[in-house]
């Protein structure tokens, strides 16, 4: 009854934004990243692009050192070492042109894309372990040119690069806590920039707030999801929600 009376006392555009915030920390918790390309889909209609993508930047840093103490399980250093400067060369790009590229256009591109390798993988459970290591190494160095710009353009760097760890035979909590390290460093990166550069909204301290105890719930109950899944199972859930999360984002730029 109190929940009830708490919540009718909330503007609907708040509501959403807790439900929206609860949805992705789940899938972040579940999977080790997801969250970002979630709220930006879920919210891009009520709230500015780059409001969007300062808050995410902070929810994702908070969400992995929750996820790191609760959840931690090694990472691959040497997959990190490879992507890392290909990805903080193209960050600050993709901070860049977020004012000067048309932000739909994008969303269609990145959508479009992620259909196309989700498919792919589906179809391939590793097409890493038999490649020669020059085919291996380009593939990463193209791979973090990329997932910087998506994490600068649309905080969305987590999808290129879980792409990568899908493609070798890494077991599904190595990946998980290799994506939580290095979704914490990227956006530790991307909020620096705009702190920096003094580009912080107004909204953001309220926003980033009030979001933390649904990312927190979300979190949990999506880690106690995960402890179920085997590496079959997870790579399933990870794909599938990817090519749902495309699909979504399409038909909202397209249809609506």
């Amino acid at each position: 009854m109190v929940g009830i009376v708490f919540f009718s006392g909330i503007e609907p555009i708040s509501l959403y934004f807790f439900f929206a915030i609860f949805i992705a920390s789940v899938v972040r918790g579940l999977s080790g990243m997801g969250a970002s390309a979630t709220i930006l889909l879920l919210l891009s209609l009520v709230y500015p692009p780059a409001l969007i993508i300062q808050v995410n930047f902070a929810l994702e840093i908070t969400a992995s050192l929750f996820l790191l103490l609760i959840s931690f399980k090694g990472i691959d250093s040497k997959f990190i070492l490879k992507i890392t400067p290909g990805f903080l060369l193209f960050t600050p790009v993709g901070l860049a042109l977020i004012h000067e590229i048309d932000f739909e256009l994008a969303r269609i591109i990145f959508s479009t894309s992620t259909i196309i390798f989700a498919l792919i993988l589906i179809r391939n459970k590793s097409v890493f372990k038999n490649d020669k290591k020059i085919v291996v190494n380009v593939i990463l160095i193209l791979g973090s040119f990329m997932a910087g710009f998506m994490n600068g353009f649309a905080s969305m760097g987590g999808i290129a690069i879980i792409f990568i760890l899908l493609l070798t035979s890494t077991n599904s909590e190595k990946i998980r806590s290799t994506l939580i390290v290095w979704i914490l460093f990227v956006t530790i990166y991307g909020l620096g920039i705009e702190l920096y550069y003094d580009r912080i909204s107004d909204q953001f301290y309220s926003l980033y707030f009030s979001a933390l105890p649904f990312l927190f719930l979300g979190n949990y109950v999506g880690y106690v999801l995960f402890k179920k899944l085997n590496l079959k199972a997870y790579r399933k859930f990870v794909l599938i929600f990817l090519l749902l999360l495309a699909a979504m984002n399409l038909s909202s730029i397209l249809f609506f």
